[in-house]
């Protein structure tokens, strides 16, 4: 029963983005490396990349788009460059921690 409730949600929800309801929407994209340090080279190619996606699908533009860089552990350092670029830096522990 719950997997049907969500199903039914998700398509609610697909169907209202495409009909345009949502307009000021929020799209996450990020990008996930092993070695922190090869993360922020890849932030300014992750922002390009996700610049283009309402190009390519206008029913989300208009959306904010957020930068995520995402490790499995990300030092100080490390952290300051990728805000620099802003992306928003999270290590597996940061998204692990509360469950």
């Amino acid at each position: 029963m719950r997997s049907s409730i969500a199903a039914r949600e998700f398509r609610r929800r697909r169907i209202s983005a495409e009909t345009g309801r949502h307009r000021n929407g929020r799209i996450r994209c990020g990008t996930c490396k092993r070695n922190p340090d090869r993360l922020i080279g890849t932030a300014d190619a992750l922002k390009k990349s996700a610049d283009r996606f309402p190009a390519v699908h206008p029913k989300f533009q208009g959306w904010t788009s957020e930068y995520v860089a995402i490790s499995p552990d990300i030092g100080e350092s490390a952290r300051a460059a990728l805000q620099e670029r802003d992306a928003l830096p999270q290590s597996l522990v940061d998204l692990t921690s509360g469950l």
